[in-house]
Formats: C-alpha cells, structure tokens, sequence
C-alpha cells in the first residue's frame, strides 16, 4: 500500500508539472560593439593585465570564469513581492543568480561628473560630499542604468547572512550580500514560472567591465553542486517543488546585425520545444554532471578534422564564441581561411562558406557558415571561434552559434543532453 501512494503522488506531480515558454532577447554582443567603437583592443589588453592578477578576497566565495564579454542573449525575469523586472543572462555554464541591489546604484548623478579630489580640500569645497569619501568622481558607476532590487519594496523578502564574490578572468568583478525571495521566470503580466523561497545574490558593487552591459545579473542554470555560494538554482527548485519537469529546452534564433531587444528565441521550463525545434536526434550522457558536459568525438572544419585532445565539451548559453586551445583553434581558423590578428580575433570574408562539424556519439552536427560569421561592419567579418588555456579543464566551448543551428534539450533527471534541429536556423 506505501507504493502505491508513492507511485500515485509522483503520477500527480507529473501532471500537475506545466511548461513556461520564457522569451529571449537577441543583444549586441560587447565585444562586437566594442570593435565597432574602436575600444576592444584597450579592453583585451585590461583583461590580459586582470587575469595575470586574479587573487581571491578573503572570506568571501569566488568564481573563476572565463569571460562574460561575448554576450548574445538576455531574459526577464522578476524578483520579490510585487514584481521588480531584470534583464538577466541564462547561463548553463554556472550555478548562481545575482541581481543589482538599489544600493549599489544610488550615489548622486553629480559624483561622475565632480573634478573634486578625496580629502579635506574635497570635504570642504566639494558640493556632494559623498563623491569624496568613495572616490566615484573617479569614473562612471557600473550600476546605475541597471534595474536594481529594493528589498523594503517585497513583502517576501527574507535577509540572509553571509557575502559573495565573484571574480571573472577577463578581469570583471562583482560582490554582494544574500538574500531570499521569489523568483519569477518570464515577464509580468504573462504565464510565469513562479518559484518561492530562492536564495539569490544581491550586487553592491561592480568593477567598470559591467559599464554598459545590456544585463542587470545571472541566473545560473547549470546543476547546483557546480555553485561556489551554496545557491541551489531556482530550476532546480522548481523541480523540487514539483512545478516542472527536470528538462528545459533552448531554442535561439539569429536576427543578426544591430538590431537590438529583437525577440531572439525561447526557453521552454519544463519539456521540449515542439513549436521552434524539431524532433530529438539523439541525446548525449553527461560526463560529468556540474556543467552540461559530455564527450566528443572529433571536429571538423571544411573537411579537416582535429583528432587531439577531443574528449569533452560544455554546452554554453552565455557564450557566442567556440572555444578550445591555441593549437585547436589555429587548425579550425586555417581550415576556415580566417586570418588571426593582434586583437586575438579571427577575420574572415563575410561570404565565406565556412562550416564546423562535432561528432558526438554516433551523430554528426554541423553548424553553417550564417551562425558562425559574425557582422561587425561594412564588409568587415569575425569567425565565431576563440583561445582560451583553461576553462574548467574541459577542451571545447560550445555557445549560441551551435544552439541556433540546433536546438540543446537540457535533461537534469537523466543527466543528458540532447540535440534537435532547430525548424528555423
């Protein structure tokens, strides 16, 4: 009789479970801005200086992540009692969710454009003090234009002791205090997927790498044990509380060029995507459940295949660059007919017909030329691949390019991934 109720009430859940279709929004990439202003090469050459110095604060969590310049896509969701709105980045390459606090945020518009200097002349002639005694004449605030959180405003809020710290390899850094409240994928006023009681990062301070970026926090979807702040990822919550399926699909579609907060592709919580994907080709075990992390095979480029060094892979929402090392990604860019340069880019004919192909178990997924070529001007094009020497010891780093060819079916219960074509790409 006990397994009978048990069988009954997981019967129920699975179909009380719903799906939640939460849009994307296609942005800009930074670094593709970037070099369109004229600025990357400046900011490289900071991110170079930043990673050779990398030191974790004392008595605070820290992150190492590569980089989080090559942004491609952002979603709402919203926080607290009533709604508050952030445009926020779903990542499944990390485990933690962060949101500007109105703190961070609130020092006086005066203080970016003060010429006072810090100490007693400052204090005496300064008309806004504050801009003295925290130095913020000295540049831009990275928060301010950003959505940010004010606790007082939620009647679900719930503080919580502890701070964090994360520290990215390209240099970017933020910190913050805990806090517990409701999260809501999904815009208001339309089918959210509402998930309770979600410990979440508030930011106090971010470094200048923040300026102008077209989000206002994380919201980590890879598995929780990944999390270096105790955060069990308000998914997986939401699996917990038996409000969804263990299984969410991205879908994301290429609008290209410079237009901006383009519907860009969907998230479907809870199931597939049947509506922008086709059926599932094939799913791929994890090789180790932390990140979405499974093996391959080989890699292809224009009929020339790269045999060392293959075994695994990570499937990155956040990142619009393949990535591997040195070596691979000089083999993928000769294979390609894309020409390196100092700005540590590749440069490829914007007509080129470039493709790459992964074998992954018994499938091979190739990716065109249109989700690999990057526009960054008249007639001035980059190929979507990319150096890096460590990224969680893992060879490649498979982003946007490869889940706009197909769409990726994020299988937590069953610790797979799967691959579909996506109907549109």
């Amino acid at each position: 009789m006990k397994l009978f109720w048990i069988v009954l009430l997981a019967v129920l859940s699975c179909a009380m479970a719903e799906i939640y279709e939460v849009p994307l929004e296609e942005v800009e990439p930074p670094v593709v801005k970037m070099l369109r202003e004229g600025t990357w090469d400046a900011y490289r050459k900071k991110m170079n200086h930043w990673r050779s110095k990398l030191v974790n604060p004392q008595n605070t969590y820290s992150n190492d992540i590569y980089s989080y310049f090559d942004i491609g896509y952002v979603s709402k969701i919203t926080v607290g009692t009533p709604d508050q709105t952030f445009r926020v980045v779903l990542d499944t390459s990390s485990a933690d969710i962060w949101v500007v606090d109105h703190t961070c945020a609130s020092t006086p518009l005066v203080c970016d454009d003060s010429i006072c200097d810090q100490g007693a002349i400052c204090e005496i002639f300064c008309p806004e003090n504050v801009c003295c005694e925290k130095r913020l004449h000295k540049k831009r605030n990275p928060c301010r234009g950003k959505a940010n959180f004010e606790s007082k405003r939620s009647s679900t809020y719930q503080q919580m002791e502890g701070k964090w710290s994360f520290t990215y390899r390209s240099g970017a850094s933020a910190e913050g205090i805990f806090g517990n409240d409701t999260v809501r994928f999904g815009e208001v006023g339309k089918k959210q997927l509402i998930v309770p009681k979600v410990k979440f990062g508030q930011a106090l301070k971010l470094n200048d790498d923040f300026l102008d970026r077209p989000h206002d926090g994380f919201v980590g979807l890879a598995f929780s044990s990944l999390s270096f702040n105790g955060f069990v990822q308000p998914f997986e919550i939401a699996h917990q509380q038996g409000l969804v399926q263990p299984v969410f699909t991205i879908y994301m579609e290429r609008v290209g060029g410079r237009v901006q907060n383009a519907f860009g592709g969907v998230v479907t919580f809870g199931g597939l995507d049947t509506k922008h994907c086709g059926d599932v080709i094939a799913y791929q075990p994890l090789s180790a459940p932390l990140h979405w992390k499974f093996n391959i095979n080989n890699v292809t480029a224009n009929g020339v295949e790269l045999m060392a060094y293959m075994p695994d892979a990570i499937s990155d929402s956040s990142a619009t660059f393949i990535t591997s090392y040195p070596s691979n990604i000089e083999i993928l860019a000769k294979a390609l007919k894309a020409k390196p340069s100092e700005d540590a880019l590749y440069y490829i004919d914007c007509k080129a017909d470039a493709s790459i192909s992964i074998g992954i178990g018994n499938q091979v997924y190739q990716i065109d030329g249109k989700n690999l070529i990057i526009n960054v001007a008249d007639n001035v094009c980059i190929v979507a691949i990319r150096e890096t020497r460590n990224f969680w010891g893992t060879t490649w780093v498979f982003g946007t390019s490869f889940i706009r060819q197909y769409c990726h079916i994020y299988d937590m219960g069953n610790k797979q991934i799967g691959f579909a074509r996506s109907l549109k790409n």
